[in-house]
């Protein structure tokens, strides 16, 4: 029961940050630059995405818990279980790729940019969604491992993401800090799901499923607090230079 009370708050707290991160969108168009703008917007976006996937799959984990462990509800849940869990991911891994493209490419944070990211997520959600409906009967071994290798993948564009943001000046240092808490998440969730892909293995050391939903909410609330101190500073028309000292980023507009 506490592991599926900590994992719904840490649900509550990423949609928390979302709405956050959307609503930095409008308030920051009189002080900061539309690329800034367009960084949260997009992140507020794929957020947003996650925070109700992950509320579905929450709300299915309480009726499972409910009817018990032998029903055919359980047994559902255990089966759809990799399709959110790869759909997940996967959506993430395409946002932090559209992010480091906008890094480094001076192209225009548009209407149609914004148009094709959504796609481009939502093709990538899809095929998590496959890859999960395609992985072998629910165990430990099989779908834990699996997560904590698509969870490195994750990772490491995650931190090519965070080194192009810096170089590019498009992304302002708030959002930045936001990203490396999550990156924070992703480098626990490895360890986590590496350690705990053992758990149907005799004498093996696993560690307790609450221990990774209080480390998550604990992070989440983290990233909730930067984004509400973002759209903060938005709403007093302060402005968030990015990290780099001087990069003004490719200004533009946002059109058609």
């Amino acid at each position: 029961m506490l592991t599926l009370v900590l994992q719904n708050v840490s649900t509550l707290l990423i949609a928390v940050c979302a709405i956050a991160s959307l609503l930095v969108y409008g308030a920051a168009r009189a002080q900061a630059p539309v690329e800034h703008r367009g960084m949260w917007l997009l992140t507020g976006t794929a957020l947003g995405t996650l925070a109700l996937v992950k509320g579905i799959h929450g709300a299915l984990g309480i009726w499972a818990y409910a009817a018990g462990p032998k029903t055919a509800i359980w047994a559902n849940y255990m089966a759809w279980t990799p399709a959110f869990n790869h759909s997940r991911t996967l959506l993430l891994l395409a946002y932090c790729i559209i992010l480091a493209h906008f890094s480094v490419r001076p192209v225009p944070f548009s209407r149609r940019y914004y148009r094709g990211a959504l796609a481009a997520m939502a093709v990538a959600f899809l095929m998590g969604a496959g890859l999960g409906a395609m992985e072998p009967r629910y165990t430990a071994l099989t779908h834990f491992t699996a997560v904590a290798q698509w969870d490195v993948v994750e990772l490491l564009v995650l931190l090519g993401t965070l080194m192009a943001a810096l170089l590019g000046g498009r992304m302002d240092r708030v959002l930045w800090s936001l990203l490396c808490v999550y990156a924070m998440s992703l480098a626990f969730n490895v360890l986590w799901f590496a350690a705990s892909s053992r758990a149907d293995i005799a004498g093996q050391w696993v560690p307790r499923p609450w221990v990774l939903q209080a480390v998550r909410t604990a992070l989440y609330a983290g990233m909730a607090l930067l984004a509400l101190y973002r759209l903060r500073q938005a709403r007093g028309g302060r402005s968030v230079p990015p990290l780099a000292p001087g990069s003004g980023g490719y200004r533009t507009s946002l059109s058609g």
